[in-house]
């Protein structure tokens, strides 16, 4: 490879004629190379030819903004329509991602085989249990108390409305698809308020 990226040609195997050849090389490494060629672990003529233009990216540790854009780019993809819940995203952002947007991508993954609704929430999410902050656990709590406050507000809507599911979701202001999901998350019975 450095032979080619030299004198620009290459030789086929057994061939005796050089072959011009235009070509750029991108090359990425979560490694620190500098150290890795004055350790002897890399050779140092490959690494000056690899290293004309250096563009680094911090992991997505130090890039949180880049969490929720990167997960919905993930999603868009899956091979069925998928959203996240305020949980989720609270819980993806809370998260150290020690194995940056590899592990981001495959705990979303694992989120979709493992979840037949279209929404991913947080008790859907499994991370690598090291890695979390304790910032973390204190979201973990502020969205259990999301959620009882979420279904306190329902049950009160279905008291004041005498059970009528239309106008308990009208009054708390969202569509009936969403508040029979979240009924059903919630397991309020059917007949509850009336």
């Amino acid at each position: 490879m450095l032979r080619v990226l030299e004198s620009s040609t290459v030789r086929r195997v057994g061939g005796t004629q050089e072959i011009p050849v235009d070509t750029r090389i991108v090359a990425a490494t979560h490694r620190n190379l500098e150290a890795l060629v004055q350790d002897g672990q890399f050779r140092e003529d490959l690494f000056h030819r690899l290293f004309v233009l250096s563009i680094r990216i911090p992991p997505l540790a130090e890039r949180p903004e880049d969490v929720l854009p990167l997960a919905r780019h993930f999603l868009a993809g899956a091979p069925r329509t998928v959203t996240l819940h305020d949980s989720a995203e609270t819980a993806l952002l809370d998260y150290t991602w020690p194995g940056n947007v590899r592990e981001l991508r495959n705990v979303l993954v694992r989120a979709l085989l493992m979840t037949d609704g279209d929404v991913i929430r947080a008790e859907d999410l499994e991370f690598s249990r090291d890695a979390f902050t304790a910032r973390s656990q204190d979201a973990r709590r502020s969205v259990r108390e999301h959620d009882e406050a979420e279904r306190q507000q329902i049950l009160d809507a279905l008291d004041r409305t005498n059970g009528n599911r239309s106008e308990a979701a009208r009054l708390l202001g969202v569509s009936k698809s969403t508040f029979h999901d979240r009924v059903k998350r919630y397991g309020i019975p059917a007949r509850y308020g009336q």
